[in-house]
């Protein structure tokens, strides 16, 4: 009897623990003109640290392709997230920008938002992670 109720609690645990509770982002990035310095990738899952903030979920540095080339990001924890990326053409690990704040590198955001006079909103790049592997496509912004 011990044993049967051990096997059913283990198997409760076991479902309740699932792994099914994160997925995978594949990022197809676009409009990449030069394979200098590298790709900077920066997930927000709040409108607090939303596009500028120094908290992310998940962060990714990754070589740059002419053209077109693809970011992996395993293990997301499945719900609401904003996707900011900058091509580091320089490799200072920072975007730099003009004199007015304007980003003198090629940038992009989820749902490929194009921001007009300000910064965009948590909600402007919003995107729903929840599918085990989930495309988004951001082509950069000069």
């Amino acid at each position: 009897m011990k044993h049967t109720i051990l096997c059913i609690l283990g198997g409760i645990l076991f479902f309740a623990f699932d792994s099914n509770d994160t997925a995978n982002l594949h990022l197809e990035i676009t409009n990449i003109k030069s394979s200098k310095g590298a790709m900077m990738v920066a997930i927000y899952d709040s409108k607090a640290n939303f596009p500028q903030g120094k908290i992310t979920i998940k962060n990714r540095i990754a070589d740059v392709k002419v053209g077109k080339m693809f970011v992996d990001i395993p293990n997301i924890p499945k719900g609401k997230y904003a996707v900011a990326i900058f091509h580091d053409v320089n490799d200072n690990r920072k975007i730099d920008k003009n004199f007015i704040g304007y980003p003198t590198e090629p940038f992009g955001f989820s749902k490929n938002f194009k921001p007009r006079v300000s910064a965009p909103k948590f909600e402007d790049c919003s995107i729903d992670i929840v599918e085990a592997k989930t495309k988004c496509h951001i082509s950069l912004l000069d």
